[in-house]
């Protein structure tokens, strides 16, 4: 029997590595790295053979992955992942696709949205491992702050910038202590469910949180701050609840966000007119104006940055983004794309904060918290132009359901049969005139 269960178990294992590892790549940075330091290649070009080859056989293999477990579980009554998430996820995709019909460089346009549909698709796997989906981040983050801290040490004309601050496998700080910031979250989620786990937790968070330090970019601590306190507030409001009376609770809880509101705006206020926010102001104000032209279509997805005409208008725009998520989505796909891009981060967040209200636990804590901070990321950063870990995980939590603990469409017939026999048992108990809500 302990045989049978372990073989059970292969088909998730290797799914959940599965998962971490396209994340990883989807990181970017490996790729970039091993392109230029590794294999002495000049760059950086999304359309280097080792970069745009990786990432289309990622994204392909994605979709395989998701093709043949419905192959495999016609006849099972799979899950289904939320209608409306799957809506939007998929209306987005065919935007991004339908672009390249009216994009001003329809090559890069047409390639981005064949590797996006398979970002969708590891969405979907993601999503699928319901509360085992911290499991893939962790993989994701481990690979890429221990790598980085190799980096750094070993091969520090890569790994450290011209400023001191370290940035791995990565192309920017800013690159990889977002990748970090999972690392701590994933580190804490494990450290808080104890035993054996715990000490996994420390040997991943504290390197995570190194890594952090080391690399100092502004962004990704106020992201880590913003999400790890949102995600916290409904776990106090649990335990207060436990401990007095509702009332005092709510009362607690909102003079906690207060607080926490007022001290946000505040070291706002205060990096409002350093470089880091001053250059991102005029590279908005720039990119805004360029929308302007094109409001209702936009420009083809991610087109613009290959346009000399556009680069030309100010020094900033060289950076290769407008360094916000929103405001990218309406430079490359206008009026049109931003409404799926809009239902997708509502159901993102309604969904994230759904599961941690109804069940907190380090699990939900954990999602919620990593949702929280890719959302915040996307405020100063264009995370979503880049082939992206953190859109994949974004679309992941607009596709969840309230079921999303439970075994869905990739699970193991062995495992859905269980959930069936589980289900059908609540279900008698809950018949019972003696039960209560």
């Amino acid at each position: 029997m302990r045989l049978l269960g372990r073989a059970a178990r292969r088909p998730e294992l290797l799914r959940v590595a599965f998962v971490g590892a396209a994340l990883f790549v989807f990181t970017d940075g490996p790729l970039f790295y091993l392109s230029q330091s590794v294999l002495g290649r000049p760059g950086p070009s999304w359309h280097d053979e080792v970069v745009a080859g990786g990432l289309t056989a990622t994204a392909g293999a994605s979709g395989a992955l998701v093709l043949w477990s419905l192959w495999r579980t016609r006849l099972a009554s799979p899950q289904p992942p939320h209608p409306l998430g799957a809506a939007a996820v998929a209306l987005f995709a065919l935007v991004t696709a339908a672009s390249t019909a009216w994009s001003i460089d329809w090559l890069s346009t047409g390639w981005r949205a064949a590797v996006y549909a398979g970002l969708a698709m590891l969405a979907w796997l993601l999503a699928d491992l319901g509360d085992r989906a911290w499991q893939p981040l962790a993989l994701m983050a481990a690979a890429g702050v221990f790598a980085s801290h190799l980096a750094a040490v070993f091969d520090p004309g890569g790994g450290v910038d011209l400023n001191g601050d370290w940035q791995g496998i990565y192309l920017s700080r800013n690159l990889l202590a977002p990748v970090a910031a999972v690392g701590v979250i994933a580190g804490v989620r494990l450290v808080w469910a104890g035993g054996p786990a715990g000490r996994l937790g420390w040997a991943l968070g504290l390197p995570s949180l190194l890594a952090m330090v080391y690399a100092g970019s502004r962004t990704a601590w106020l992201a880590l701050a913003a999400g790890a306190a949102l995600a916290t507030l409904p776990v106090l409001h649990h335990r207060l609840a436990q401990r007095w009376d509702e009332r005092r609770a709510q009362a607690a809880t909102w003079a906690t966000l207060t607080a926490g509101l007022a001290a946000a705006a505040a070291l706002v206020a205060a990096l409002w007119d350093t470089p880091t926010f001053a250059q991102r102001r005029t590279i908005w104000r720039v990119s805004w104006e360029q929308f302007g032209e094109r409001p209702l279509h936009g420009h083809g997805f991610a087109a613009i940055w290959s346009s000399p005409e556009f680069l030309d208008n100010h020094e900033l725009l060289d950076r290769g983004s407008a360094h916000n998520g929103a405001l990218e989505v309406l430079l490359g796909l206008g009026l049109l794309g931003l409404v799926p891009f809009g239902v997708i981060v509502v159901l993102a967040v309604r969904n994230s904060g759904r599961d941690l209200l109804r069940s907190p636990s380090p699990d939900t804590w954990a999602w919620a918290a990593v949702v929280a901070v890719m959302l915040v990321e996307n405020v100063t950063e264009s995370f979503i132009l880049r082939f992206s870990y953190n859109w994949v995980i974004v679309m992941a939590a607009a596709l969840r359901t309230p079921e999303g603990a439970k075994p869905g469409l990739f699970a193991s017939s062995r495992v859905r049969a269980a959930s069936r026999q589980d289900c059908q048992r609540q279900t008698r108990i809950g018949d019972s005139p003696q039960q209560t809500i």
